[in-house]
């Protein structure tokens, strides 16, 4: 387990290496989730990139990444909406069974970064 320290320490390292960035979401994602999990020390390995969910409308979509019961997470390239981003991870949370939902959305658009806390939503 990671102290506080060697977080900070993480965290800093990820917003130098990510400040500047070009922000597109097909080019940059997968490594921006890679390098986020990482900072608290989480094996990106350990989860799904492109993970496919049966929507309600039937469709199958993707979540950017997903660690079971952990977090799903949606990335957006630089200045698209996050509260549009939000409510697609929103509803890809409610098309996984109860027992896969994560306890954290996270969005970003790589200038941002929103968590939610879905285990205080109800």
């Amino acid at each position: 387990m990671l102290t506080w320290t060697e977080i900070e320490t993480r965290a800093v390292a990820f917003q130098n290496r990510w400040k500047g960035c070009s922000g597109d979401e097909r080019q940059d994602a997968q490594t921006f989730e890679k390098d986020f999990m990482q900072v608290f020390g989480v094996d990106w390995h350990d989860g799904f990139h492109e993970y496919p969910v049966l929507t309600t409308s039937g469709l199958t979509n993707y979540i950017d990444y997903y660690l079971p019961g952990k977090i799903l997470i949606e990335m957006k390239s630089r200045g698209k909406s996050l509260d549009a981003a939000f409510t697609q991870a929103h509803a890809y949370a409610r098309a996984l069974k109860p027992e896969e939902q994560p306890s954290l959305i996270l969005v970003s658009d790589f200038d941002t970064i929103r968590v939610y806390n879905t285990d205080n939503q109800h």
